[in-house]
């Protein structure tokens, strides 16, 4: 809008008067140019009309030049978890917060540990998002283009210990000028996990020969990364004639990563 719309001026005179161009109040003006033509059009009275005076109009041009803003916002999440042995992917949300389409370069800083398998996308350590429009490239009209999802692939080893902590850091850079636009911090914890492999030796019993029963050792060993108790039981639906009993408790508290056996007597 222009500060004056009409005004009287005699020959010679000169007023000034502004321009003023309103955006949107909460986001950014689109980068770009923009020519906005003025036109003054003289008005002229019948006398002057009758007598063939020439009241053409007079159009300028203001140009307007809106520089390019590039930036780039990571999702701040919560601690995410880490199941040990298997592959955990994760969603996260990159915003374009500049007021132009740009394309980001989101690459792993090194510093996690060295035994995690990690992953941006496919499973490389860098990613190139192309063309993220602004939020108001289609202003009045927010359609959300300006976020863009993008995975996390991170395997741990089997035996890592539950409750522990680690931090990954992201960084985001403008593809077109190679700048340094933010980094992110996404923490990580272990979780728990729960396992247990069972093995027995092949041994041959004489059962009925001696006042003490014979026994057979099994060996129990915890595959996960918690101190475990693990409650005993036997099936024996299809045992028969031969009875089988555990010698000593229904149950047992092994450390992550060792193994401890248990007496089955057989009568």
């Amino acid at each position: 809008s222009t500060s004056i719309n009409s005004t009287t001026l005699a020959l010679g005179e000169t007023e000034s008067a502004s321009l003023g161009i309103l955006g949107p109040s909460d986001l950014l003006p689109l980068a770009g140019t923009l020519s906005i033509p003025i036109i003054a059009s003289p008005t002229i009275s019948v006398a002057q009309e009758a007598a063939n005076v020439n009241a053409a109009s007079v159009t300028r041009t203001v140009t307007v030049e809106i520089p390019r803003i590039t930036s780039a916002e990571l999702e701040d999440v919560d601690e995410l978890k880490l199941v040990p042995g298997n592959e955990s992917v994760f969603a996260l949300n990159i915003t374009n917060t500049g007021n132009d389409i740009s394309s980001y370069l989101i690459s792993l800083q090194p510093g996690y540990p060295v035994e995690w398998d990690v992953g941006i996308g496919s499973g490389a350590t860098s990613l190139q998002i192309n063309d993220i429009k602004p939020e108001m490239f289609t202003h009045p009209t927010i359609t959300g283009d300006e976020i863009e999802s993008f995975d996390i692939n991170v395997t741990i080893p089997s035996n890592s210990p539950a409750g522990v902590s680690h931090s990954l850091t992201l960084v985001v850079m403008d593809v077109a000028t190679g700048d340094l636009l933010t980094t992110s911090e996404v923490m990580f914890i272990t979780e728990e996990k729960v396992g247990v492999n069972l093995s027995v030796e092949e041994i041959k019993l004489d059962v009925g020969l001696s006042d003490t029963p014979p026994f057979a050792r099994v060996y129990i060993e915890n595959t996960g990364n918690v101190l475990t108790t693990y409650g005993l039981w036997l099936d024996i639906s299809e045992s028969g004639d031969v009875a089988f009993f555990i010698d000593g408790s229904d149950d047992i508290t092994i450390g992550a990563g060792y193994s401890a056996s248990v007496k089955i007597r057989v009568t």
